[in-house]
């Protein structure tokens, strides 16, 4: 049987919600391994937990520059990009980052994203 990626729908649980987006990503697979031991779990909740697993184990590689790398590829890639520039198109949310460990990674195709949707 495949993944079912409309299980989402189901929602999660608050605590995974809140550790998946603080960045926790160790913490919210203990969570929902846990909570898949479950013999009496919803199949809704199983299937979103099952594919949110999936997600969340590929987020680090989907998000993996530093600020320093990110606004480095961007200098490359668009003249006369300063880092208060970059500053403000993150304000404006058009920047795909998130925060990994603490940490806020930008998405591996940032720039080109940048460079396509805001020419």
């Amino acid at each position: 049987m495949g993944v079912n990626w409309g299980a989402l729908s189901a929602g999660l649980p608050e605590d995974i919600l809140k550790a998946k987006w603080a960045g926790d990503f160790d913490h919210a697979l203990k969570l929902i391994d846990t909570r898949l031991q479950r013999t009496d779990l919803p199949r809704a909740l199983r299937d979103a937990l099952t594919v949110e697993r999936i997600l969340i184990e590929r987020l680090p590689a989907e998000y993996p520059l530093t600020r320093a790398e990110a606004i480095g590829q961007g200098q490359k890639r668009i003249a006369g990009l300063t880092e208060e520039e970059w500053d403000r198109l993150e304000l404006e949310g058009k920047l795909d980052y998130i925060y990994v460990g603490g940490e806020k990674k930008y998405y591996r195709r940032v720039v080109n994203t940048l460079i396509k949707d805001y020419p």
